[in-house]
């Protein structure tokens, strides 16, 4: 409520959707994201380093690589602070971002949600083609675990860096062209079931 309040006395639209805000209303929404995401990394650093509290997981204290290791599933404070605290921080250089790749990252910004949808059969998909590749049988391993109970992969199947980075890439890849057509189709037809994606 209160913060309804506060937009709409810098923001002479009162909110309403669609009016042009001023340019020193966004200018503010701009440093007050920044300032927000530089308190959440600064957040994430104390609270991890203490240990005490925001992750089920305490750190051990044994390196970098253990020390950025918090809770994906479900989501744990600090993972949230870790991941969400930068991309606030960016958000407001990269808004005024332009030329190809601001373009093309443009692509996957207009259809998160599809992507989102699609990219977790197609990344199965390419590790049980991997698998096949490698091993010539894909592991049932593929199909046991689940995201909260993972458990440890069978002998010889954890892949090396550069064969996940390009499993990767090549799934950002496939998606693009999903997400086009989405995007395209969106932009052409105001359905309200568009607007979910």
């Amino acid at each position: 409520m209160i913060d309804r309040r506060i937009a709409s006395l810098r923001d002479p639209s009162g909110g309403r959707r669609g009016a042009r805000r001023p340019l020193l209303a966004r200018a503010v929404d701009r440093r007050h994201r920044r300032r927000l995401g530089l308190a959440m990394i600064a957040a994430f650093v104390v609270l991890r380093t203490s240990s005490r509290y925001g992750d089920p997981r305490p750190w051990d204290g044994s390196g970098l690589l253990s020390w950025l290791d918090t809770t994906k599933y479900p989501a744990s404070l600090l993972f949230l602070l870790m991941t969400l605290g930068p991309i606030l921080a960016l958000l407001p250089s990269l808004e005024r971002a332009s030329g190809p790749l601001s373009r093309t990252l443009g692509v996957y910004g207009r259809a998160p949600l599809l992507y989102y949808l699609l990219h977790i059969p197609l990344i199965h998909l390419a590790a049980c083609a991997v698998s096949l590749m490698r091993s010539g049988q894909i592991v049932p391993w593929l199909f046991e675990n689940h995201t909260m109970r993972v458990g440890p992969p069978p002998d010889g199947y954890t892949w090396s860096l550069g064969l996940l980075y390009a499993v990767t890439a090549a799934v950002v890849v496939l998606l693009y062209f999903p997400c086009r057509w989405f995007g395209e189709r969106r932009a052409r037809r105001r359905e309200a079931c568009m607007a979910l994606f």
